[in-house]
């Protein structure tokens, strides 16, 4: 039986007090080198011990997407033999040792309440409202990678492609000169597939391109389509361009796809004014329980201004939220695309596919399916077209 993180704290403190040499307060902290295994050992008892106390089924939650995750990054380095696969730094320890991300967390809460800086309730608190926050940014991204993953796999991905960018310059990111215009480069054959990015970016590019064997041409993938802060050169003209400020701040769970015979023409998905018209929007919701009605609109102006030629997905990991059964089918979309365009008028009956996706891959398979039809239609060039089979476990909105 584990012991409450109460008890475990109890032997920390009176470690702490019957040691003559460590000194924790409000104005020094000194653990002298001979105490510092035995002290961290019990500060970690402290911390796990109140993580499986009161996060339970956040942990299991954890373990599970790890465990797919895993299984996923795994079965599509062999396929693409990649020498690994990259994430930024808190995504990684969520991914690879939950338990290690979490107690994360509570290191300067658990320091505070040795000090006598905080109570105990205090550090109750502070340490939920910082696990639970953490909780739901890390696994609603880690949700959005093993979509991405299960993506590439199911598709046949046989050849992998990046583009690499540095981090935008301080007169990029303050001055005028984002409207100069930059080349962006092109994609790269890559080894390593890399979610990492630089905190500010001149341009929005694909996280992954892919060749796909399946839909038999490139097939480029983005989540978190933040601001880009300059304006692209070299737009490809085989793509259709938006105004991308109508859009406003675009969930960060919102992954866009786009497909295309040439890797050269998938380089870009969003420079400072505009924005390219995706063949397939997909939503993952990871945690249904925290989806909103206002998530839902947003998702749905999204759809009407983007006009996705293959269609909306919006994925869930659980149980479909009742509110969205009832939903009519969309109007006619209000944004028209930008700049020289052959698309003909956009489709008034355009519809959201809604998946109870979870981590079974028949969810995933029908987003592939929605390509494949429109593959047969000649990709991007219907627009307004819609998937003409849909699988049992979708519904139309």
């Amino acid at each position: 039986m584990h012991q409450t993180w109460k008890e475990e704290y109890l032997k920390l403190s009176s470690f702490v007090a019957d040691s003559t040499e460590i000194k924790i307060s409000s104005t020094v902290t000194r653990i002298p080198e001979n105490c510092r295994d035995e002290f961290f050992a019990l500060f970690e008892k402290v911390r796990i011990a109140f993580v499986i106390e009161r996060f339970p089924e956040l942990l299991n939650k954890a373990e599970l997407l790890r465990h797919h995750y895993s299984r996923e990054k795994n079965q599509l380095t062999s396929m693409l033999k990649l020498e690994k696969v990259t994430l930024n730094g808190s995504l990684e320890l969520f991914l690879s040792d939950p338990m290690k991300r979490f107690i994360h967390d509570i290191h300067t809460p658990l320091m505070d309440l040795l000090k006598g800086s905080i109570t105990e309730e205090e550090f109750e608190t502070i340490s939920d409202n910082s696990l639970e926050t953490d909780f739901i940014t890390l696994y609603n991204a880690g949700y959005d990678k093993w979509t991405m993953l299960a993506l590439s796999r199911i598709l046949g991905a046989d050849s992998l492609h990046q583009v690499v960018l540095e981090e935008a310059a301080e007169e990029e990111i303050y001055g005028s000169i984002g409207f100069v215009g930059r080349y962006v480069p092109a994609p790269q054959i890559a080894t390593v597939l890399s979610f990492e990015r630089p905190v500010e970016v001149k341009f929005i590019v694909p996280d992954l391109i892919i060749h796909s064997q399946v839909a038999e041409r490139y097939i480029a993938l983005r989540s978190e389509v933040k601001w880009a802060l300059v304006v692209a050169t070299n737009p490809s003209e085989t793509i259709d361009w938006m105004e991308r400020k109508p859009l406003g701040d675009i969930d960060p769970n919102i992954i866009l796809l786009y497909s295309n015979q040439n890797p050269e023409n998938l380089r870009l998905v969003t420079d400072r004014l505009n924005i390219a018209r995706p063949e397939i929007i997909i939503q993952s919701v990871a945690l249904p329980h925290n989806y909103s009605i206002e998530k839902y609109e947003k998702l749905k102006l999204l759809h009407e201004q983007l006009n996705p030629v293959s269609g909306t997905f919006l994925a869930f990991n659980d149980e479909i939220p009742a509110f969205i059964s009832a939903e009519p089918v969309i109007e006619e979309p209000s944004l028209q695309p930008a700049g020289n365009s052959n698309l003909p008028p956009l489709d008034r009956f355009r519809k959201i596919h809604i998946l109870n996706t979870g981590f079974d891959e028949s969810g995933i398979k029908c987003i592939v399916d929605a390509l494949a039809v429109q593959a047969d239609r000649g990709a991007g060039t219907e627009a307004g077209a819609n998937p003409e089979k849909t699988s049992d476990n979708t519904t139309e909105q």
